[in-house]
This record gives structure tokens, sequence and C-alpha cells, in this order.
């Protein structure tokens, strides 16, 4: 070991491992020259330094003085200074260099070089080799040079890799940033995850670079791919406001972890993409040239395929935005007809505006919310949108329309676009059309037009001619306008509450399986078939003669004939919901209402009213009883439909009942001003009143029910088994509300089904009120008078040889009775308004004259 304390002394060593060393504060020159030295400076305290020279060996130079110089020479070496303001170089070999303090210049040279400073403003020159840099203190300046370098800064350095694949890092804080210079070759820059300073820049230069801002409290970084190659490079921010990503050349990919506001991003040349979200406003994307693919979640956004004041190489560009109120753009204005791309733009979200410019687009909203605006611009596009959307007549091309869910959305077509899915579609023009979709509506011109809908939720007019409409739901409106139309919706909802279907001016055919909605046939001889009518819709059949089938209807429903020869026949009556009675008007013209003699009618039916109107009218009731039939003006027939079924029984001389057996009140019939016909057909539409014994199975208490509503008993001398009593299951039968005999109002009866001859010799009519006789008898009885009274007001029980008919003036009760039941008489009908009979108002039907009436 050498020491030397005396100024500019020079120490060599030789070949062996020297160990040489500076004491005192005294300069010199040491010299390993061969072997693994040490060589050691003095503290020297003021420039000039020091020269130290390992040269060969692996060396160990520790520098201790300010302005020394330290040369590693060949092979490995370690360098090390503790004052700073050294020069430190590694020359040849895999070298370490160390300093403690600041203001170096640390030289690696050839080799694999290391280089760690603690303090701040050095100059590191990593030459050859794959060389590793550490600034702790920052204000660096690292040149990896040739090889692999990885440098890392830590405020306000600059970093550049050079040739190589260069590894560059910056963990800044505060306001000291870095900047990270890649250099030729696939580079990565790095901003760590624990840096927040704000301002790095970022410069990937030559090659395929990757540029990456992990630290999320990073604002305003700049990101640059590459200067002038096109290299293909990754550009990366987690967080923070106000980048600018530039990929420039090449097919870059930049990408955002979640920023916040006024970032922005520019693809620059080549296939580009562009991926990431920001939760603030205020982004900006733009591919530029290229064929670029944006896929960005934010509000408040610009997203061009191209830049926006591109004058040439426009690309096919896809844009896809996830957010509100964002700007999609494919190409721009300056774009023509033979140079723009096709462009894909897709909306997630709502309020929207999305921009394909010229060429052949695909504009696409998706999502909830709606409210976008697509606007293709020339050429032949595609829309797909969704509820909500608008889209402004294109004229500018071929176009293509898929709605979404769209359904109550209107879109305006030229004649030659296609549809489908579910919107409502306005085709112009007047073309023959054959047109299918899911769902929404099609409005079309006078052409004859084939429309098939699946779900009818927007507005569907066929316009003028004879148009052909199928549905399997309607739930929105749909009009067949003027033509023979035919609608037909078949599906089980069939038209619902919401629906509304109208025929227009015409013979149309309309058949639907469910109307829960309003229809409206409108003018014209129209046809409609229903299967159900649900409680509340509306039916208007219109002007003209119409013949409805109605099918089973509900309680509160309307329906009117309007004008015109009407038929409208229900097929039965649904079970009431409500109070709201079921109304079947028939307006003007000579019209039949009713309810088919073949429906099946249930205990608690929905209440029936049937008012004809003004005309010569034919209406019907339901079996048993309950309706309300108004004739109207005109020479009217009103039918109550037939009445209940007699499960009375007297079975000598002993009433039983049949417990199962269901009493209804009777029908209201006012036949309005003209000669009225009121039919009754059988027996069943009548009720005996008998007499006998009390027997078994009766209840026997007074006005006690017996069974089901409406079978009473009450007893003549006694309330126990065996006493006599009287029964009358159909104490509600019909009652006419106006009879008019003067007027020619008249009560035919089918005497064949009744059972009671009224056209021979020895019948009577007999008029009493209470229990005073007003008419006389010419038959002779079978019993010891002509009637008898039973215990309660208004029931007589009489007969006669041949046949009887009395009217009770009091109660307006008109009575038949035969001969062959003696101890019986039937309840016809009650005439409420009790006119001044003087003749029987009773007629036959004509045997031989089927036309005489109308049954359906």
């Amino acid at each position: 070991m050498t020491l030397n304390d005396t100024l500019t002394n020079v120490l060599i060593g030789d070949s062996s491992n020297d160990i040489l060393s500076l004491i005192g504060r005294g300069t010199g020159i040491l010299i390993g020259f061969g072997g693994d030295d040490t060589l050691t400076s003095s503290i020297n305290g003021q420039k000039p330094g020091s020269q130290l020279f390992g040269n060969r060996g692996q060396d160990y130079l520790e520098s201790k003085g300010i302005g020394d110089t330290v040369f590693g020479g060949r092979d490995g070496d370690t360098i090390f200074n503790e004052t700073g303001q050294a020069v430190l170089s590694g020359d040849r070999g895999r070298d370490s260099l160390f300093g403690e303090e600041g203001n170096y210049i640390l030289l690696g040279g050839l080799g694999d070089d290391y280089a760690f400073v603690k303090e701040a403003e050095n100059l590191f020159i990593g030459h050859e080799g794959d060389d590793r840099f550490i600034g702790e203190g920052g204000l660096d300046t690292a040149i990896g040079g040739d090889g692999d370098d990885n440098l890392q800064g830590n405020g306000r350095s600059i970093l550049a890799g050079n040739a190589g694949k260069d590894t560059l890092e910056s963990r800044a804080v505060g306001n000291d940033e870095d900047s990270l210079l890649g250099g030729r070759d696939g580079d990565y820059l790095l901003v760590g995850s624990t840096s927040n300073a704000d301002n790095p820049v970022l410069l990937g230069e030559e090659g395929n670079d990757r540029l990456r801002v992990q630290g999320t409290q990073v604002d305003a970084a700049l990101l640059i791919g590459d200067g002038t190659d096109a290299g293909d490079d990754r550009l990366f921010v987690a967080g923070g406001n106000r980048h600018l990503l530039f990929g420039n050349r090449g097919d870059d990919e930049l990408e955002l972890g979640e920023v916040g506001s006024g970032v922005e991003l520019l693809g620059g040349k080549g296939k580009d993409r562009l991926t990431g979200k920001a939760v603030g406003n205020e982004l900006f994307a733009s591919g530029d040239e290229g064929n670029d693919n944006l896929n960005l979640s934010a509000s408040g956004a610009q997203l061009w395929g191209d830049n926006p004041n591109a004058t040439e190489n426009f690309g096919n560009d896809v844009v896809r935005g996830v957010g509100n109120n964002n700007r999609l753009a494919g190409d721009n204005d300056n774009a023509a007809t033979a140079n723009g791309g096709n462009d894909e733009l897709v909306a997630v979200g709502s309020n929207n505006l999305l921009l394909g410019f010229s060429g052949n687009d695909e504009l696409t909203s998706e999502g909830s919310g709606g409210g976008n605006t697509l606007i293709g611009g020339v050429g032949n596009d595609t829309y797909t949108f969704q509820e909500g959307d608008i889209i402004p007549f294109d004229d500018d091309g071929i176009n293509i329309y898929i709605g979404n869910n769209a359904d109550r959305t209107p879109v305006t077509l030229q004649s030659d676009d296609s549809l489908s899915g579910r919107a409502t579609f306005i085709v112009l023009g007047d073309e023959n059309r054959f047109i299918n979709i899911e769902g929404g509506g099609v409005v079309v011109g006078s052409g004859i037009d084939r429309i098939e809908i699946q779900m009818a939720s927007g507005l569907t007019d066929a316009g003028g001619g004879n148009d052909t409409l199928e549905f399997e739901t309607v739930s929105g409106t749909v009009r067949g306008g003027d033509g023979n139309d035919v609608m037909t919706v078949s599906g089980r909802a069939g038209l619902t509450s919401t629906g509304r279907i109208s025929g227009g001016d015409g013979d149309d055919t309309l058949s639907i399986t469910r109307v829960a909605g309003t229809v409206e046939a409108g003018a014209g001889d129209d046809s409609l078939t229903f299967e159900t009518i649900s409680p509340n819709a509306f039916i208007s059949t219109g002007n003209g003669d119409d013949l409805a089938a109605l099918g089973i209807v509900g309680d509160g429903v309307r329906i009117d004939g309007d004008d015109g020869n009407d038929s409208l026949t229900l097929s039965g009556l649904g079970t009431a919901d409500d109070a709201t009675p079921t109304t079947l008007s028939g307006g003007d013209g000579s019209d039949t209402l009713g309810i088919a003699s073949s429906a099946t009618v249930g205990t608690n039916t929905a209440a029936l009213v049937i008012d004809a109107g003004v005309g010569d009218d034919f209406l019907q009731g339901r079996q048993y009883a309950g309706d309300r039939l108004l004739g109207g003006n005109g020479n009217d027939t009103l039918f109550g439909g037939v009445g209940n079924l007699d499960e009375w029984k007297n079975v000598a001389g002993s009433l039983r009942a049949n417990t199962g057996t269901v009493f209804t009140d009777g029908d209201i019939l006012s036949g309005g001003a003209g000669a009225d016909i009121f039919l009754f057909t059988d027996d069943r539409q009548t009720a005996r009143t008998e007499v006998g014994t009390v027997g078994s199975g009766v209840t026997v208490a007074p006005g006690a029910v017996i069974g089901t509503s409406g079978q009473t008993v009450e007893s003549a001398t006694g309330t126990n088994v065996g006493d006599i009593g009287t029964v009358n299951p159909a104490l509600h039968v019909d009652t006419i509300t106006d009879f008019n005999f003067s007027e020619g109002d008249r009560i035919i009866v089918n005497e064949n089904d009744i059972g009671f001859s009224i056209s021979g010799t020895g019948v009577d009519f007999i008029v009493f009120s209470g229990g005073t006789l007003l008419g006389n008898l010419d038959a002779t009885p079978n019993n010891s008078g002509d009637f008898i009274f039973a215990n309660f007001p208004g029931f007589p029980v009489a007969g006669t040889s041949q046949g009887v008919i009395s009217y009770d003036r009091q109660t307006g009760g008109l009575y038949f009775g035969s001969g062959g039941d003696p101890d019986s008489m039937s309840l016809l009908v009650v005439l409420s308004n009790r006119p001044n009979l003087t003749q029987s108002p009773i007629v036959a039907l004509p045997e031989n004259d089927p036309s005489a009436i109308r049954f359906f």
C-alpha cells in the first residue's frame, strides 16, 4: 500500500492488486495499471482534483475530492465519490458508478454499466452496453447510448435512451417533472405510480415504443409515440387531467385508464386504436389518417375518426363512444363523395351526435336513454337506432334503417331505402310495398301495400289503396286509410288497452283475437270479427252497412254501429268486474243487435244495454234476464232472450225445488216510438205460480230461500210440511216500460213452445186490479171460480177449459193459464206503465212465416 499526501504526486501500481491512496488534502494522480486495484483520492475541497486510473482489472476507485476525475479502465470497476463535482468514467467493462453528492459527469463507457447518484444535477452517458442509471436527486440528464438501457429519474431530469430497447422511468414528485426520450428501437417510457409531478414529457421517437403514465395524480402529460418513423407505439395514462397523447406515424394504441377533463388523443398516421375512459368533460380524440378504431367512455367528448381539419387521406374508421352528449364523427366537411371513408359510429348513451359525413357509413345507437341524433351524410348509410333518437331525412344515397325497440320513433325513408326491426317508419312515395318488421309502425303512401308487424306499438298508416295489414299485437295506432283494407291481429294479446285501430273509408275487414283498446272501422260496409272484447273497450263500426261478430264481451264495453243497417252480434258476455254495463248502440238504420241464442251466460255476467236508435231494428237479449233493450224510433222487435228454466215441481200436490237452479232479474224492454213487437218464444221466458202442499226439502219459514237466490215459498195455511203454499220461481220476469197498444205495440208468443193456445175460441182476457174483477169469463171454469188469489197480492191462480189471459192493472202483470193445469198460471211479462188495456195485446207467432222474426 502506498500513501502520499503531497500535491500533484503520481502513484503508479504494477500488475498486482495495488492499493494506492492520497491522504490529507493534496491532489495527485493514481494509476493502478494491472490487477484488481484499490485507488483512493484525498479529501479535496476545491477544483482541480485528483485523477484516478484503474486500467486493467476489476478495480475499486474511491474519489473523495471535489473535481476528481476517475477512469475505471478495462474490466468491471467500481467507482465511488462522496463529495460531488467529479467525473466518473467506467470506460470498458461492467462498471458501477456511485455518487453521494451531485454535479457529476458519469460515463459508462463500453459494457453494461450501473450508475447511482443521490443528489441532483448529474450527467450520465452510458455509451455502449445495457446500462442502468438511477438519479435520486433529480435535475439529471441520462443518455443511455447504444444498448438496452434502464434510466430512472426523480424530478426535472432528462432521460434519453438513444439506440436500443431502453426503459426510462420517472418517479418525480412535486413540481419536478421529467422528460423521457426513447430514441431508436422499441423503448419503454414510464412515469411511475408514485409520481405526482405534472407536465412530464414522454417521447418514444423511433421504434415500437411503450409510453405509460401510471401516476394517477399526474396532470398535463405529453406523450408522443415517434417523430419521423412509422413505429407502432402504445401510449397510456392512468388518470389525471389535460394530457396530450399523440401516436404520430405507425399503427399506434392510445389508452386511457380513468382520466379527468381536457385530455386529447391524436392517433396520427396509421391504423390507430384509441381506448379508455374519461370521467371529466372535454375529451378530444382523433384517429387522424388511416383506418382507426376509437372505443372511449366519456361525456361531453368529441370523437373523430379522422382529423377534423383533414382535407385528404380519410380512413375507414370505427368510432364507439359510451356516455352522453358526445360528438362522434367519421370524416369532416372536407370529405367529398369520392374520398370519404366508410365509417362505423356507435353511441352507447343518450343525447349524442353521430356524423358520418361522406362515405357508406354505419351509425348505431345503443344503450338506454335515446335522444341521439344520427346524420349519415353523403353515401349509402346504415342506421341502427333506438327509442327517442332523431334521424333527419337522408336523401343522399340508398340507406338501410334498423330500429332497435324504437317503436314510437318516427323515421322518414326514401322509397328505395330498406327497413327492419322496430320503429315507426315513414316511407315516401306511392309504390306497392311488402314490409315485414319486428315492431313499431309503418307509414306509407297510396299504393297497394302488405304490411306485417309482430308488435305494432308505434304509428302505422297504410294510406290509400286496398291494403293488407297483419299483426300479432297492436299497442300503438293503426290506420288503414282509404280503400278496402284487410286487417288481422292474430296474437293472444291482440289489441291492447293502449292500441287504436282505424279502418278509414272503404269496405274494410277486421279480424282481431282480443280487443282491449279502440276500434274505429270508419265509413264503408265493414266486416268485423272479434274473439273477445275486454272490459271498457270501445268499438265503432262507422257509417255503412256493417257486419260485426263481436265474440265474448266484458263489462263497460261500448259498441257503436253508427249510421247504416248494421248487424252487431255478441257470442257471449264475460264476468262482471264492476257495475258498468256493456252498451250496444245501433245508430240510424235498420239494425240487428244483440247476443246470439247459442251464447253461454254465467251467473255473474256483465249487464247489457242494447240501444237501437232510429230505424226498424231487431234487438235480442241474452238467456235468462238482466238486459235493458231500447228500441228507439221505429218499428222495432225486442226479444229479451230465453228465460229461466222452471225447475220447480208440483208432484202429487207437494212443492219441490231443484237447489241448483239460478234465477236472475228480468229484462227491461222499452220499444220507443213506433209499432213495436215484444217477442216471447217459450215457457222459459215465463214463470208458473204453483199451489200445493209444502213438501220435504223445502224451507218452511215464510219467504225463506230454497236452494239459491230467487226461490221463495209463501205459505197459505201454515209453515210446516204438509201445509198449503204457493211458489213462483221467476218472480222477476221481463218488464215493458212503454207499452202502447194504440201505437201498434204487440206481444208475440210462440204458442207451440209455450204450450198454451191463444188462437182458438174460448180464450178469455181478464182484467183485474188487486181483488176486483174488471173483465168477464165466457168459459166454464174447472175450479170453484175463474180465479183465486194467493196469500200475497198480484199472483192469482186460475184455470179455464180453454185458456185465460189475465192482466192486473194494479201491478201491470200479464198472465196466462191453461185448463190442462188448473192449479197454475204463468206470469208472462210486467207492463210497468200499467196501460189501460181493453183487449189482449198478445198475438200468436205465424207458424208458416219464418221471415216474421229474425233470430240469431
